[in-house]
């Protein structure tokens, strides 16, 4: 991995991954040159696209560094992200996915509020979703000023992956990004969160999500492998966690509960037996209840071969109501600089 360089204002790299979708992909890029912030660099990792993303005309970039690097087999999210964060040679690092976009001061605003929080890891901005190409609505949870990653995470993430800026050395203590095609995010953000570093919220909502772009990674609800990878995610969260001080909060222990079961029902669905017992075995960890919990997980397991799973399915969604009684989502007071309202205000009108 290359070395940090150093200078009087820090590089950001920008890793921005493509499977075909080019006009977009550029739209992207297009607001990475934008940026005000200097120096810069992007790096698009073409992951297998048919034909192969051709990179910019230097003239186009506006000065901003961008190398393409090329994955032969279509990989997904996660594996992209991992093979520019390899590359990446900046102090900070930035996610921005192909069908998204920044206002021009998005980067600027990211590294003044590291640069006012010194101890954060990550900074954030609020994201705006854009609808049919120009309705626009604040991301849920965007009005909400968190410290820290947990718990919040957990019950639903307010910052969006295009939304954040890594300090190098965060991200290099978070390790590679797992190689999944969905909950890739959940399960990178859940060993920041595990870390126990601060982050900080940008005033402004400067980062635009794209929401009804097509063949989105994250559609097609019962696909095997969306499946897959959420339970992977869950598993993963789950080890983590599992072995911090969370383990003993009962909020959280109800939580995980629930995710696991539900990704249980989802791999049985998905005819991935194997991964829906394994996910019911890890219920063990979050759960002090020998009762109604025992038996009614642990009842779907031996039926996941009846029915292709849906009988499974079923068990595991009752026993996922069963024994939820989940603690309400936790939540951070609205920061004092901008409500929401005002933060979409800011955004509409830049």
């Amino acid at each position: 991995m290359s070395a940090p360089r150093r200078g009087p204002r820090p590089l950001v790299t920008v890793i921005v991954p493509v499977h075909d979708r080019f006009a977009l992909a550029r739209r992207a890029l297009e607001s990475v040159y934008a940026q005000s912030h200097r120096p810069l660099e992007a790096i698009v990792v073409d992951d297998a696209s048919s034909p192969a993303f051709a990179p910019p005309a230097v003239a186009e970039s506006k000065g901003v560094e961008v190398r393409v690097r090329r994955i032969e087999q279509n990989a997904g999210p996660g594996a992209a992200r991992e093979a520019g964060r390899r590359l990446a040679s900046g102090d900070l690092i930035a996610y921005l996915d192909s069908d998204d976009g920044w206002h021009p001061d998005h980067l600027s605003n990211l590294v003044a509020a590291l640069e006012r929080r010194p101890d954060a890891g990550m900074a954030w901005a609020p994201s705006i979703e854009m609808h049919e190409g120009d309705e626009r609505t604040l991301r849920r949870y965007n009005d909400e000023d968190h410290d820290r990653i947990l718990p919040a995470l957990l019950w639903g993430r307010p910052w969006h992956t295009s939304a954040c800026l890594w300090r190098r050395s965060m991200s290099d203590a978070i390790g590679p990004w797992m190689p999944l095609w969905t909950w890739e995010d959940y399960e990178h953000d859940c060993r920041a969160g595990a870390l126990d570093t601060p982050i900080v919220r940008a005033d402004e909502a400067t980062c635009f999500v794209g929401c009804d772009a097509p063949d989105r990674q994250s559609d097609a609800a019962r696909d095997a492998r969306r499946a897959e990878s959420f339970g992977r995610a869950m598993l993963a969260i789950s080890w983590r966690l599992g072995s911090t001080g969370w383990v003993a909060d009962a909020a959280m222990r109800s939580r995980m509960r629930g995710l696991l079961l539900g990704a249980a029902a989802r791999a049985a669905e998905a005819g991935l037996a194997p991964l829906a017992a394994e996910a019911v075995h890890e219920t063990r960890r979050w759960s002090r209840a020998r009762g109604r919990l025992a038996v009614a997980a642990y009842a779907g397991v031996p039926m996941l071969r009846f029915m292709k799973g849906g009988l499974s399915a079923r068990i595991f969604r009752w026993a996922r109501r069963v024994s939820k009684g989940e603690a309400p989502r936790p939540s951070a007071p609205i920061a004092a600089t901008a409500d929401s309202n005002s933060t979409e205000r800011k955004a509409t009108n830049s």
